[in-house]
């Protein structure tokens, strides 16, 4: 789902990944991207996972893994 504010200056992407052990803990991946001017984009990632009982930092992992991904340093 993707969402786009005011004059077009931010979008939202939303996605639910694998996580945790084996993949298999759903989490909520935030992309936000919004216009700093000059050419420049800035670029918000967040991650949210439900954890039970054993605590997997599920949402921090997908969001470190889909940085490093885009090749960025988390």
């Amino acid at each position: 789902m993707a969402q786009t504010g005011p004059a077009g200056s931010q979008a939202v992407v939303r996605a639910i990944v694998g996580a945790g052990a084996l993949n298999l803990n759903p989490a909520m991946l935030t992309v936000t991207m919004t216009s700093a001017g000059d050419g420049r984009t800035t670029v918000h990632i967040q991650g949210a996972a439900k954890e039970g009982l054993i605590k997997q930092n599920a949402g921090e992992k997908a969001t470190r893994r889909l940085a490093a991904m885009l090749g960025w340093s988390a």
